[in-house]
């Protein structure tokens, strides 16, 4: 068990696995509830999960490409990662398939048979009716986000997105999104980055490297708060490297309009250096707070990007040049 109260960034973290695990617990218990499970069964839905605990998610729609039940492609391997007695793991999935995807019905009986296994019922949880409020609650308690789609189909991976800047990580497919914004500060890639198209030959291979990295890499890596908060911070501080590159951008294509609208020949330098001084000040002070235990969940997220957006317009008055008024133009 971690003692999470001990680590930097440990309060807006634990209070995010916190608030998912008892909403998961709810929900759960309540679709228990609807099905006619006994009450004793209900019972125990409601207690399920430990708030301290690595928790890893995945949910999406189940359908053959989105290979959902990779992680099942050897379950007894899988049941070893999540009952580790040193570093045990635990996993939420939730996702529904089209009433007429006869296959996406069958992974989905997949995960249930295997979550009714008595050895597993406590450390996996499987939840129906995947809809934006539990996708909320996912984005932004889980610690590390699992994607594995089948290359080239993943139309975007949002989902991830708004995991990294709840402050998770991410362990997903080279494709979509992730193979633009993947670093080994945010995260771990799955796949070589090419096609292979639906050949169970490498599906069998990618399962294999995913467990080799959440066994050798992901769980030893995360172990303890210290260890899983350090991997956070570098996580913002890349998120905050990203926003900066963006927002140059942004300024750089604003200064150029500006500059055109008022008939400028040659524009002032951006002043640049002095925008990325003022970015990284204010981000340090965003980071001591986080550390402090001074932001409150998920407030930290918008105080970022509030700085950065504030800075360029801070930057962008600054470095305006005069306007010309009518009188002085020849």
């Amino acid at each position: 068990m971690w003692q999470l109260t001990q680590s930097p960034l440990a309060l807006p973290r634990a209070a995010a696995r916190k608030s998912l695990i008892e909403y998961a617990r709810e929900r759960l218990s309540g679709l228990l509830a609807l099905s006619g499970a006994s009450p004793e069964a209900v019972d125990t839905a409601k207690h399920l999960f430990d708030p301290n605990t690595l928790t890893l998610g995945f949910a999406r729609r189940f359908a053959t490409y989105k290979r959902p039940n990779l992680l099942l492609h050897d379950p007894e391997r899988l049941l070893r990662l999540l009952t580790n007695p040193v570093r045990p793991v635990q996993l939420i999935i939730a996702g529904k398939a089209h009433p007429a995807d006869e296959a996406g019905q069958a992974l989905i009986r997949e995960w249930i048979r295997f979550i009714r296994q008595p050895e597993t019922r406590s450390h996996v949880m499987f939840l129906s009716d995947y809809d934006m409020l539990l996708a909320e609650q996912l984005v932004q308690g889980v610690d590390v986000w699992i994607n594995t789609p089948r290359r080239p189909w993943e139309a975007s991976g949002t989902s991830g997105m708004k995991v990294l800047v709840n402050g998770g990580l991410n362990l997903s497919e080279l494709d979509g999104w992730w193979a633009e914004a993947y670093t080994p500060d945010v995260g771990w890639a799955l796949g070589d980055g090419k096609e292979h198209g639906d050949d169970p030959a490498w599906d069998a291979i990618e399962a294999e490297a995913l467990y080799d990295l959440l066994e050798r890499e992901v769980v030893p890596g995360l172990e303890g708060p210290r260890r899983y908060h350090a991997r956070v911070a570098a996580n913002v501080v890349a998120i905050v490297a990203r926003e900066i590159e963006t927002e140059e951008a942004q300024l750089q294509s604003e200064w150029e309009r500006l500059g055109a609208l008022l008939g400028l020949r040659e524009q002032p330098p951006i002043r640049r250096d002095a925008l990325r001084d003022a970015v990284r000040e204010r981000t340090q002070a965003l980071v001591a707070r986080i550390r402090r235990g001074d932001a409150d969940r998920g407030a930290w997220r918008v105080d970022l990007i509030a700085h950065l957006r504030r800075t360029v317009a801070d930057k962008l008055a600054v470095s305006r040049p005069p306007r010309v008024t009518r009188e002085e133009s020849p």
